[in-house]
């Protein structure tokens, strides 16, 4: 299997920063912060359902798997890969 590729997920600041001040509010429900997370972002952490900053995508076959990892799971993720 080829090594996977990654990619950083580039978010501007002022839409990072109003996505964190909506998922620290306690009137948005955990169903509507998952869903601004994805509609901003495009996916959740596949580990913790976090906001992601890494894309990792493997060629499997004739197929590609593809995975979002934030921070601290792509750290962890990276420690046992490699």
């Amino acid at each position: 299997m080829k090594s996977p590729v990654v990619r950083q997920i580039s978010i501007e600041k002022k839409i990072m920063k109003f996505l964190k001040e909506r998922l620290k509010d306690p009137h948005v429900s955990e169903a509507a912060k998952f869903a601004l997370i994805k509609k901003v972002v495009g996916g959740l952490c596949c580990q913790c359902e976090g906001i992601p900053a890494k894309i990792v995508s493997y060629d499997v076959g004739n197929a590609q798997l593809i995975e979002k990892y934030c921070g601290k799971c792509f750290k962890k993720w990276k420690q046992r890969e490699y």
